[in-house]
């Protein structure tokens, strides 16, 4: 089901979770499940059906610092802020773990996987890393001047990595090794700031840059060219705020230090409605693809948001 702008305005906070801050999370691709990573060492699984939360399982010894879904909800990876910057791979089922992936050697900056097995890792040690997960195995190492950020297309038959915040280099996952088939040089006149956040929006046509400054960048995913920087949020601490799309690709969401969440339509680029109900800065946003809820989370609440339409 796909959001219009009266469900995206009817929305409200149907159930909240206080605790630990929320750093992480992420929605099974079917909806009916969705896991956040905490602070506090916590992996916590949510049943989207009713809202509820099903289960608690701890890391302690690892921390959560980055987290994602596989195999049906059964399964997830994780990274790690303790230790070392080994990715895990979690049974949910039995909390165990099944597989390691081990070659990074700063903390992880991002990790996607994608339906067919591959994980894609990026970290503070300035390579990008692929690797098969069904095999434990890396396939291949790419390496930067600087830590980017990156993240796969809707079809994860590409993927992007936002380069000192100047450029995205496109990547064939096929072809990875001959180099990107295009380079996006992304102007933005009259707005600079640490680009902190790549994704592709579910069609596939824009890519949204988040950054720590008072702007998003909007551009298209093919020309590179700027559409639009997104306006009217706050960000007084130049925190690395993580907005989402909608699941039909016409909204931009985003939290704001002024404890508020803005939705931007992108028919015109405009502020259409904000959301009120955090008691900080809501941090991060993610919107469910297949459903039309979506979750935040501020310093001690993690919020899941239903339409009342």
């Amino acid at each position: 089901m796909y959001i219009s702008k009266p469900i995206l305005k009817s929305m409200e906070m149907g159930k909240t979770y206080p605790g630990k801050e929320v750093i992480c999370m992420d929605y099974e691709a079917g909806g009916n499940h969705f896991v956040a990573g905490t602070k506090g060492d916590e992996i916590l699984i949510y049943d989207m059906s009713t809202g509820e939360r099903k289960k608690i399982l701890h890391s302690k010894k690892y921390g959560v610092g980055h987290i994602r879904f596989f195999n049906a909800a059964k399964n997830a990876v994780h990274s790690s802020t303790k230790v070392n910057h080994v990715v895990r791979y979690l049974s949910l089922e039995e909390n165990k773990y099944i597989s390691y992936f081990i070659g990074h050697q700063d903390s992880v900056t991002g990790l996607y996987t994608t339906p067919s097995g591959m994980l894609l890792t990026s970290s503070l040690d300035k390579t990008l890393r692929l690797w098969d997960i069904k095999s434990n195995a890396s396939l291949g190492i790419i390496n930067f001047a600087a830590p980017v950020v990156t993240s796969y297309d809707p079809d994860s038959v590409v993927f992007g990595v936002g380069i000192s915040s100047t450029r995205i280099a496109l990547y064939d996952v096929r072809s990875y090794e001959k180099g990107p088939f295009n380079t996006l040089h992304v102007k933005a006149p009259g707005f600079e700031a640490d680009w902190t956040h790549l994704m592709f929006s579910p069609c596939g046509k824009r890519i949204l840059l988040c950054t720590n400054g008072t702007g998003l960048i909007l551009l298209d995913a093919f020309s590179g060219k700027v559409l639009s920087v997104l306006r009217g949020h706050k960000n007084d601490h130049n925190e690395p705020l993580e907005a989402t799309f909608t699941n039909n690709s016409e909204f931009v969401l985003c939290g704001s230090s002024d404890r508020r969440i803005y939705a931007w339509e992108l028919k015109n680029y405009t502020i259409c409605h904000s959301f009120s109900g955090h008691d900080t800065t809501p941090r991060i946003v993610q919107h469910s693809l297949k459903d039309i809820n979506f979750a935040s989370a501020d310093s001690d609440k993690l919020a899941l948001w239903c339409p009342t339409f």
